[in-house]
């Protein structure tokens, strides 16, 4: 036995709160509450420069060259905006990881194996960026999202639970598809699937807290939103 779940966000806003899910023997998926909003910019910011596809935790594949595989602990904002697929095939980290930033730009994450833990993932979009992400005060403006996919295929496990030691947000140890401000055309399309076998189970954890969450669809605008599909 296979299943699958796939969530697709864009258009109008749908939240999923205060829920458990457990695909029997497959997926798990744990969601909480709305997460705070985006307080102050990371830094610094990499962007993925590889055509494509090719392996997340090869430095050299984001711009600037990394000097290791992201860490959480250097608080990277890492984008994938060019179009390319991006594959984890062992452990990864990155303490915000956004596929497809702005309208008319996209970007594709493969899961294979291993585990992975975010403090921050949102596919398709962000609904308000920096204007400066090495700043300590920065201005936060609209941003109307682009197009992200990621596939999570079976025995992996993704965490988005990591969280500072200081114990500060950002990251929001949430989980976004398709987010937008949608103040001049809602731009934000999101599609992120988990497939798990009954002895290959995959996890999908997002937040610890009460107000952490799996959030599917933000920003005005018409369209489908927050499909989910289960397949047997």
């Amino acid at each position: 036995m296979s299943e699958k779940m796939n969530y697709r966000g864009g258009g109008t806003n749908r939240n999923m709160l205060g829920q458990t899910i457990w695909l029997a023997t497959a997926a798990a998926i744990i969601l909480g509450g709305v997460g705070s909003a985006f307080a102050t910019a990371p830094t610094p910011a990499f962007t993925w420069d590889a055509i494509g596809t090719s392996d997340y935790n090869i430095p050299t594949n984001w711009n600037p060259d990394l000097a290791t595989a992201p860490t959480n602990t250097d608080n990277q904002f890492l984008t994938i905006n060019n179009g390319a697929t991006a594959t984890i095939n062992s452990d990864a980290q990155g303490a915000f990881l956004i596929l497809g930033l702005s309208t008319g730009q996209s970007g594709n994450l493969v899961i294979n194996s291993g585990t992975s833990t975010f403090g921050e993932i949102r596919v398709g979009g962000r609904e308000t960026v920096p204007d400066d992400y090495n700043s300590t005060t920065p201005v936060f403006g609209p941003n109307n999202g682009g197009t992200g996919t990621v596939i999570q295929n079976p025995g992996t496990t993704v965490n988005v639970t990591y969280r500072a030691a200081d114990n500060t947000e950002p990251p929001v140890q949430s989980f976004y598809v398709g987010d937008s401000s949608g103040l001049a055309g809602n731009t934000a399309n999101g599609s992120y699937t988990i497939t798990g076998t009954e002895a290959l189970p995959s996890v999908l954890l997002s937040g610890f807290a009460t107000n952490d969450a799996i959030v599917v669809g933000t920003g005005i605008g018409t369209g489908r939103v927050g499909e989910e599909k289960l397949k047997y």
